[in-house]
C-alpha cells in the first residue's frame, strides 16, 4: 500500500510563514540582540539570503577542516546544503529557526565554501564521517539534521554507518529532495561519454556563477567526484536500520529528485512524506516555512 503523504498548498505555506515571523515572546530583548542570525541581520546578495553567524572550524577524521556557522540558543538543528552550494543555502530557514528558539549550525560540506578537501577526498563513507565529526565536536545532542540532496544523503550515511552516534545525538532527519539511490537521468548522463563533458562544463559554470554572487563556492573536483558518487550509489537496502524519526520533503515540481524522494520514502520504515505543492528542487529557498514546519514537528521550538 502506498505511503500516505501530506501535501502543503501554497496558501497554507504563506499563512505558516506569516505566523513564524512573529517575535518569540519567551525571549528577552537582550537574548535576541545576541542572535547573529536574526531576521534584521540578514544580508541580501544576488537575490539570495546570506546568513551571518559565528564561524568556526571542526577537524574531521582525515584532517579535513569543516567550516560551520553557528547561531542562536536552544534545541540544535544541523543544516547540510546540497551539491555545489554552501552554508548560506539555508539562510532563510535558519533565520526562522533561530527566532523560534533553536541553535542552528550550518555546515560547508568538504570541498565547498570554506571547508577543505581532506586527505581521503570524496567518498560515500566520508559524507557520514564528516557529520559524525560535527555532531560530536559541537555536542549537538538531540539535534535534527536537515539535508538537501547530497546533504540528505550525508544524513542517511550517518544514520546507516554510525548507528551509535545517531542514537546518542540525533533526534530526527528532515530530508529535502534527497535520494538513497541514483536517479535514472543521472545514471544515463554519467554512462555516456558524449554527455560527461557537458556535465563537467555545467558544474564548473554553476560553481563560478555562485562564487561570483556569494563570494564562496565549491572546488570543481568536489562537484565532479560527488556527481560520480550520486550516479553510482544505492543504499536503499540499508535504510531499514535507520532508527530515528524522518520527514521526507519534496516539491511537486522537483524535476531532479521527485521520483527519488518517493522511492526514499518507500524505503524508510516509519518516515512521513511531505509534498510541497508548486515547489521545485530548492524548496527550502522558495518555501522556507514548509521546512521550518517539518523541523518543529520533530523538535518543537522553545517558544
Amino acid at each position: 500500500m502506498p505511503r500516505q503523504t501530506t501535501v502543503l498548498r501554497s496558501r497554507s505555506a504563506l499563512a505558516l510563514s506569516s505566523l513564524l515571523r512573529r517575535p518569540n515572546p519567551g525571549r528577552t530583548r537582550a537574548e535576541r540582540d545576541l542572535l547573529p542570525w536574526s531576521s534584521r541581520e540578514q544580508l541580501t546578495s544576488g537575490g539570495g539570503l546570506v546568513g551571518v553567524g559565528v564561524r568556526r572550524s571542526v577537524l574531521g577524521h582525515d584532517g579535513v577542516e569543516l567550516s560551520v556557522s553557528v547561531a542562536g540558543v536552544g534545541s540544535p538543528v544541523l543544516m547540510v546544503h546540497g551539491l555545489g552550494h554552501d552554508h548560506t543555502d539555508f539562510s532563510a530557514v535558519a533565520s526562522e529557526l533561530v527566532d523560534l528558539g533553536h541553535r542552528v549550525v550550518c555546515l560547508d560540506l568538504r570541498g565547498h565554501g570554506l571547508s577543505t578537501v581532506g586527505t581521503s577526498g570524496f567518498t560515500l563513507a566520508n559524507l557520514g564521517l564528516d557529520l559524525c565529526s560535527v555532531v560530536e565536536t559541537l555536542n549537538l545532542e538531540g539535534c535534527v539534521i536537515v539535508g538537501s540532496d547530497v546533504g540528505g544523503l550525508s544524513a542517511l550515511m550517518l544514520a546507516v554507518d554510525h548507528g551509535q552516534v545517531t542514537r546518542e545525538y540525533v533526534r530526527g532527519l528532515v530530508l529535502i529532495g534527497s535520494l538513497s539511490g541514483s536517479p535514472r537521468w543521472l545514471r544515463t548522463m554519467a554512462s555516456h561519454h558524449s554527455t560527461r563533458h557537458v556535465v563537467r562544463a555545467a558544474v564548473q559554470g554553476a560553481v563560478a556563477a555562485r562564487a561570483a554572487v556569494a563570494g564562496v563556492g565549491a572546488d570543481p573536483r568536489a562537484l565532479m567526484s560527488l556527481t560520480s558518487i550520486l550516479a553510482n550509489h544505492d543504499i536503499s537496502d540499508q535504510l531499514s536500520t535507520v532508527g530515528v524519526e524522518v520527514r521526507v520533503v519534496w516539491g511537486s515540481r522537483d524535476r531532479l529528485c521527485r521520483s527519488a524522494s518517493e522511492e526514499l520514502l518507500a524505503a524508510l520504515p516509519a518516515a512521513v512524506g511531505i509534498v510541497v505543492d508548486g515547489a521545485g528542487h530548492q524548496l527550502h529557498r522558495s518555501h522556507p516555512a514548509a521546512v521550518v514546519g517539518a523541523v518543529t514537528a520533530v523538535a518543537p521550538s522553545a517558544g
